[in-house]
């Protein structure tokens, strides 16, 4: 799996497709499901069936809130995304045209998704800390993908209550904004990393060279970092698997931090 990041929110994961090995014309084998199980067409979800050549390809590719680069003063991403999950409906956060094609899932609903051989899972929490009322809502998307759960929590903007929390166990990797302002800050970030305990903490959504929302810096997120926790600075990009996630252990997350430059 490589995660690349485009600056702000957004994130481009581009990992192994689970739907990659055509065994026979009437099923597709899930190598990388717990039983190893063949899924016959009755069973695979009619929109994966729209994307049949989806099965013959190497990889699949989600991305995260995206934006358009110029309203924030950053570079314009693009590529092409398989889906793209958009936590809110706010201009730094919903660009997809910079990823679409024709075939491409965009998800901004709560609720469960089955696509691909990709399971996500959409959970509504709120923008800011009155339920909604200043920013609206928001929508922390879970998605698994060969054995390895990501957290995407858009701009998160309070602390996470019990039954929220209880829906976010087992995280491998959480993309958690710390710049403030707009959403949760350093602080309730840390809190939140606390409660969750994944594997691996990305801090996002905070002041760039350039960017022209006035958020916090980084630095104030990472100076609060608890006594023995390990900072990688990773660069633009970042290749990870199974075993290198498993080596950090589980109750003791680790901070990577991604640049744009």
């Amino acid at each position: 799996m490589l995660i690349k990041w485009h600056g702000h929110s957004c994130f481009e994961i581009i990992a192994k497709s689970p739907l990659n090995n055509l065994r026979e014309p009437e099923s597709v084998e899930l190598k990388n499901s717990p039983e190893s199980s063949i899924l016959r067409k009755s069973q695979i979800n009619p929109e994966d069936l729209a994307h049949g050549k989806s099965y013959f390809r190497k990889s699949i590719i989600w991305v995260t809130d995206p934006h358009d680069g110029k309203s924030l003063g950053l570079k314009k991403p693009g590529g092409q995304a398989d889906f793209i999950t958009i936590s809110h409906r706010h201009f730094d956060h919903d660009k997809a045209r910079f990823f679409k094609t024709e075939k491409t899932k965009i998800i901004h609903k709560p609720g469960r998704i089955h696509y691909l051989g990709v399971e996500t899972e959409g959970l509504e929490t709120f923008h800011d800390m009155s339920r909604g009322k200043e920013r609206g809502k928001n929508i922390l998307f879970s998605v698994s993908i060969n054995r390895i759960r990501l957290v995407h929590m858009g701009d998160l903007g309070h602390k996470l209550i019990p039954g929220e929390l209880a829906k976010l166990h087992n995280i491998d990797i959480i993309f958690i904004p710390v710049g403030g302002i707009f959403t949760i800050g350093p602080k309730v970030a840390w809190n939140v990393i606390s409660e969750i305990k994944p594997r691996v903490a990305v801090p996002m959504h905070y002041n760039l060279p350039g960017l022209s929302l006035p958020l916090k810096e980084v630095e104030d997120f990472l100076s609060l970092a608890p006594a023995g926790c390990q900072i990688e600075k990773v660069g633009k990009q970042k290749k990870i698997d199974r075993k290198i996630l498993d080596t950090h252990g589980v109750g003791s997350t680790k901070i990577w931090v991604f640049s744009i430059s």
